[in-house]
């Protein structure tokens, strides 16, 4: 039976008092610094000219929306969570992992919680995040498994920016502001074995600037508002042989997105598109998805295309069925064969609201699923008293083993985060915490 958002956050409150505990402190693991090693010098490799790839947008055969409504318990079972779920506390300023060792990493950001750049490895053996240390202007990248042990630590380099993330279980995305031009970038990636910056290509054939108009990806958000306009919004691939990137537009509205063959220096597929946001690469590297719509940014859909180029094709086609819609998040399952969705839907005469609700997509059979509960899939409007205000992700979180969904919602005034665990076996919905914001999911 659908749960209605009313009863929803009714149960949400009553639930509170049976959330499980986290200590208070996690282990103190004392470990030596690893230096990052000074990139060696790169040549600047100039691609041949190559026929550009053009691609027609076609439509996959349009899926029925069916319904399979979660039932909301309030009986949880604290072993529901396998492996190790990873929450932000935006309140106490601190990592709360919480599993079979319930514990808190303290102190790993001062200030604005959001420049902390927490996320767990594609395996979902490591937990990277940035501390960083204001007063002292020091800051590193720290890595820890899912008991709080540290198992590698890299002071910062100079003129580093925001942007750390996951390129592979080897790889980490590093970017660093240009020493000769404030508005560039060079983007590196870290071997997280070595401490060896290998520079990655940023000088890819009609790559488009942000200071031309074009939307941001989600992808360096922070950098492209505080001005960086020259090496952002670029998508490598866990192997690093294929990038994505924004192509300097012809034609007005559409916004191109270009696939890159870096090992051929080839330009594998072009899709043109009126919008574009949250660029990644499936977790298995063989598909990359942006969210775009042909015409209206109300009518969005996420593009998939292969790593070996083709088509870039719409998944979703739910503007089909509803005049207005945007999706607000998604994510893709660690096996990269479903993504899970938020989609905000104005209704019509046929279809009611779809308002942050939460779509299963099934890129295999095409079937898409309503789960029937209402969530939180963006950023709610600013409140000083409102931990929700400081909700970063919103994105829903899957398990290693694809059989369950952390998802947020909020309390009925929009005062306290709340998380649900999604059992999609059994079809049942638990609360498991109030104030902590799921980012991630170990093993």
């Amino acid at each position: 039976m659908k749960k209605s958002l009313g009863t929803l956050l009714i149960l949400l409150l009553s639930l509170t008092s049976c959330l499980p505990q986290v200590a208070p402190n996690g282990p103190v693991v004392k470990h030596q610094e690893t230096p990052i090693r000074t990139p060696e010098s790169t040549n600047t490799i100039k691609p041949s000219p190559s026929a550009t790839t053009t691609v027609t947008v076609t439509a996959s055969p349009s899926s029925r929306l069916q319904k399979n409504c979660v039932s909301v318990s309030s009986a949880f079972d604290g072993n529901a969570i396998d492996g190790t779920a990873v929450f932000l506390d935006h309140l106490g300023q601190s990592i709360v992992l919480m599993g079979e060792n319930n514990l808190r990493i303290p102190e790993n950001f001062e200030g604005n919680p959001r420049n902390s750049e927490q996320s767990v490895s594609p395996d979902g053996n490591l937990l990277i995040y940035r501390q960083s240390k204001y007063k002292t202007a020091q800051s590193k990248i720290v890595i820890v498994t899912s008991n709080g042990q540290v198992v590698h630590d890299f002071p910062d380099q100079d003129n580093w920016v925001s942007g750390v993330a996951w390129l592979s279980d080897e790889y980490i995305r590093y970017p660093i502001q240009s020493k000769t031009n404030s508005e560039q970038i060079r983007l590196y990636a870290l071997n997280i074995q070595t401490g060896q910056l290998h520079e990655l290509r940023t000088d890819l054939p009609n790559i488009a600037d942000t200071d031309t108009g074009y939307p941001d990806w989600g992808v360096d958000s922070w950098l492209i508002y505080f001005g960086i306009k020259k090496g952002v919004n670029i998508v490598y691939d866990p192997s690093l042989a294929r990038v994505v990137y924004p192509r300097i537009r012809d034609q007005y509205p559409f916004y191109p997105v270009s696939l890159y063959d870096i090992q051929n220096d080839k330009e594998l597929a072009v899709l043109d598109i009126a919008s574009a946001g949250d660029a990644k690469w499936s977790p298995d590297g063989e598909h990359f998805s942006i969210i775009g719509s042909e015409q209206s940014r109300l009518e969005q859909d996420i593009y998939v295309v292969s790593r070996d180029g083709g088509q870039f094709t719409p998944r979703t086609n739910l503007a089909k069925l509803y005049p207005k819609l945007i999706i607000r998040s998604y994510s893709w399952s660690p096996d990269s064969q479903k993504i899970a969705v938020w989609i905000d839907a104005e209704g019509t005469d046929k279809t009611e609201a779809n308002d942050n609700s939460l779509i299963l997509l099934d890129l295999a059979t095409k079937q898409m699923v309503d789960l029937c509960i209402k969530g939180y899939g963006h950023n709610l409007p600013y409140n000083l008293n409102s931990s929700v205000s400081f909700m970063m992700h919103g994105q829903p979180v899957w398990s290693p083993d694809n059989k369950k969904l952390l998802v947020t919602s909020y309390d009925a005034d929009i005062q306290k985060i709340v998380t649900f665990l999604i059992d999609l076996e059994n079809n049942t919905a638990y609360q498991v915490a109030v104030d902590l914001e799921p980012i991630g999911w170990m093993k």
